[in-house]
């Protein structure tokens, strides 16, 4: 069904792997590549509105709404604080079939760029972590520096070692965000993540002692489990920046979205559900007939001719609404 849909549309926005593969773009024969995930910044994330408007003939709407994204975001930001907190985002792989154990340390350039936004520091992984045996460094973004860096520490398979190397390199963070898999996210508590690194409640590590280990699975789709951080987080960094500030400031005044903080027994209280959408679409339902795309100057509205950026304003936002989806898939 699913390739069905996608070929039965006429652009399928789409973006290559953070590796550089883009067999499956290029397969597609409609499909066009929009890598809106592999930008340095949040903010520039969110800019691909203007690119997927273009096929809808709505750049003006597209400008405007992407200015307004930027006021939200520069209003959201929380500046420098006076003793502002040292956050590292870090992930723990499993051995598998095409991965080797290891802990990561990830300072991908988005990530380090919200936590300075909401006054914090990021780790300096770099040397933080130069002393430990296998260090592997790696662009976040294959081929393209500015996204950041990766550090990968391979376990030897003996993950307690590897495991006591890795926090005695991070003793000095106050705040964790824990971007470990879980298939079920509202099962995944404190105790989960201790385990999972091979910590202990009775650690001195800062970062367990204070209860500041956060996770960014607080908004979730309730029937595929998935995170809404990989969805409406491209097109709306500003709530992302909300949502981090209230976890690491424990500010209740900001919005909370995406972040919890695991060891303050916050859970998954977001659940986004299929009756919270309400705009039918053509992709999901036959009986519903496509909008069509206007072309400047072509809408009349009361009998006189609207043009340019005042004609776009009166479009339907159906396809707008669809844009703004892909965008934040991909």
């Amino acid at each position: 069904l699913h390739a069905e849909q996608l070929a039965g549309v006429d652009v399928v926005f789409m973006s290559c792997g953070t590796d550089g593969d883009c067999t499956k773009v290029n397969a597609q024969k409609n499909g066009v590549h929009v890598p809106s995930t592999q930008e340095a910044g949040p903010v520039e994330s969110a800019e691909y509105i203007k690119y997927i408007a273009a096929f809808f003939n709505l750049e003006p709407l597209a400008n405007e709404m992407f200015a307004s994204t930027q006021t939200s975001y520069a209003q959201a930001s929380s500046g420098k604080s006076a003793t502002p907190p040292l956050v590292a985002w870090i992930n723990y792989n499993p051995k598998s079939d095409w991965s080797a154990e290891s802990f990561v340390v990830s300072q991908a350039s988005y990530k380090t760029t919200m936590v300075t936004d909401v006054g914090a520091t990021s780790l300096n992984a770099t040397t933080a972590l130069a002393g430990i045996a296998g260090l592997k460094v790696t662009d976040a973004v294959t081929g393209k520096p500015a996204s950041g860096k990766t550090y990968t520490i391979p376990t030897n398979e003996d993950k307690a070692a590897a495991s006591a190397a890795f926090f005695k390199a991070l003793e000095g963070v106050d705040v964790i965000v824990d971007e470990v898999y879980a298939p079920d996210p509202t099962t995944y508590n404190f105790e989960s993540f201790l385990s999972t690194y091979g910590l202990t409640s009775s650690s001195d590590l800062k970062f367990v002692k204070n209860k500041m280990v956060l996770r960014i699975d607080r908004t979730m789709g309730e029937a595929m489990k998935s995170l809404d951080w990989y969805e409406s987080r491209i097109a709306k960094p500003e709530w992302a920046i909300e949502g981090l500030a209230r976890v690491v400031h424990e500010d209740t005044s900001k919005r909370a979205k995406y972040f919890r903080n695991v060891a303050k027994d916050e859970t998954v209280d977001q659940v986004l559900k299929a009756a919270g959408c309400t705009k039918a679409l053509p992709v999901c339902d036959a009986l519903i007939d496509p909008v069509p795309i206007k072309t400047l100057g072509e809408i009349k509205v009361g009998g006189t001719e609207v043009a340019g950026a005042e004609a776009l304003r009166v479009v339907p936002l159906v396809a707008l609404a669809v844009a703004v989806l892909w965008a934040a898939v991909v």
